[in-house]
C-alpha cells in the first residue's frame, strides 16, 4: 500500500479548545497564511502610503527556497516574515518561548533590521497591541534570514505567533495572537514603514 517516497500523515482535524485556543496540525505556517489573508482584506479598503506585496512562499523548512525566489522577483525595500515561534508549555524555558495570548512576537536579532523592529515595538506600545519580544542570538531560522541577504539586502524582520507543540499533530495557538499580528502589521503598513517615516 505504501511505497518508498509516499507521503504519510495523520488524518487529524482542527478543533476548538476553550476561549480562543484551537488545536490542529500544520499551524506552522497556516497561521501565517491566515494573517496575510486577513491583512489583505483589511488593507483592500485603505489608501496605502506604500506598495505592498504578499508572498505565500513554500519550502521554508527546506532552506527557505520559496522566500529566496519571491524576494528576488519582488525586490522589496522592507520585508516582514510572518511565522510561528515556540509557545509556552511544560518543560519549556520562558526564555525560549512566548506565552500563548501574549500577542505578536517581534523579532530581535543581529540578522534582522533594528530600525524596523524598533518601529514595530513603538507602534505596538502606542496602540496597546499585545506583543512580546522574541530575542534570537543569531539567525532566526525563518524566511527572514534569506530575505535579508537577497540582492543588495533587504530590511527584514520577523513577527511571529506563539505556537505550542510545534511540528506535531496537536499544535495549539491562541487566535487573539493572530489578531494582534494583523493589528500591528496594519498599523505599520499604514504608517509607511521605516522608509516612509
Amino acid at each position: 500500500i505504501v511505497s518508498v517516497g509516499d507521503y504519510v500523515t495523520f488524518a487529524t482535524k482542527p478543533f476548538e479548545l476553550n476561549e480562543n485556543l484551537v488545536c490542529g496540525r500544520s499551524f506552522d505556517d497556516r497561521a501565517g497564511a491566515v494573517c496575510l489573508i486577513l491583512l489583505a482584506q483589511r488593507l483592500s479598503k485603505a489608501e496605502l502610503p506604500v506598495n505592498v506585496a504578499f508572498a505565500f512562499s513554500n519550502a521554508e523548512e527546506l532552506g527557505c527556497r520559496g522566500a529566496r525566489t519571491s524576494t528576488f522577483k519582488v525586490n522589496p525595500n522592507e520585508a516582514i516574515a510572518i511565522d510561528v515561534t515556540f509557545g509556552d508549555g511544560p518543560d519549556i524555558s520562558g526564555d525560549e518561548s512566548s506565552k500563548l495570548g501574549s500577542g505578536a512576537a517581534i523579532g530581535i536579532s543581529p540578522a534582522l533590521d533594528k530600525a524596523v523592529s524598533q518601529k514595530l515595538i513603538a507602534i505596538a506600545k502606542e496602540n496597546d497591541i499585545p506583543h512580546a519580544l522574541e530575542v534570537m542570538g543569531e539567525r532566526t531560522g525563518t524566511n527572514a534570514d534569506v530575505i535579508a541577504i537577497t540582492r543588495e539586502g533587504v530590511k527584514a524582520v520577523t513577527v511571529s505567533i506563539p505556537l505550542r507543540n510545534m511540528h506535531s499533530d496537536v499544535e495549539i495557538l491562541n487566535t487573539s495572537d493572530i489578531t494582534a499580528v494583523c493589528d500591528l502589521l496594519e498599523k505599520y503598513i499604514l504608517s509607511g514603514g521605516v522608509l516612509g517615516a
